[in-house]
């Protein structure tokens, strides 16, 4: 067996809760999702100068996977006063995904509003303006592949 492996013994305590013993996160903190990324503490995970030929650990790369799947990534809304907000999210490509808003509609189908992304870069953050206080809005990112949703309130 390699000398960089921590042990000779890689099953956990219990294998089917690899969550329990930190080998994965069971879910993502924002949305909810399964994260199936190797956990910091993982026994899988290669020490540093002892990783794969391009720098990361062994296994599957899950942010280039996720980004071939179009997989989007949100992120907790910034930003957030009483007439405006940020939408912030990790789009799979440079294409534009522009976000739907709505006080009026949980579903974002006959009443919502677009703002506009520029596209580009992975990470994103697009502004809403003109929102009214104290309340509560529903909103989409339009990504080709995948359009997850999310929720928030002005102050």
């Amino acid at each position: 067996m390699q000398d960089w492996w921590p042990s000779s013994n890689l099953i956990p305590p219990n294998p089917n809760n690899l969550g329990a013993v930190g080998w994965v996160k069971p879910t993502d903190a924002y949305n909810g999702k399964p994260d199936f990324r190797l956990g910091s503490n993982s026994g899988m995970r290669s020490k540093p100068g002892l990783r794969a030929g391009d720098g990361k650990d062994v296994g599957a790369d899950m942010d280039a996977l996720e980004a071939a799947q179009g997989k989007v990534a949100l992120k907790e809304p910034t930003e957030v006063t009483a007439t405006s907000a940020k939408i912030n999210f990790v789009a799979p490509d440079s294409q534009a995904c522009p976000v739907d808003y709505s006080s009026k509609d949980a579903t974002l189908i006959s009443s919502f509003s677009r703002a506009a992304d520029g596209g580009k870069e992975r990470n994103r953050s697009v502004p809403l303006t003109g929102l009214a206080t104290g309340t509560l809005y529903h909103y989409r990112v339009n990504c080709m592949v995948e359009q997850p949703t999310g929720e928030f309130r002005t102050r």
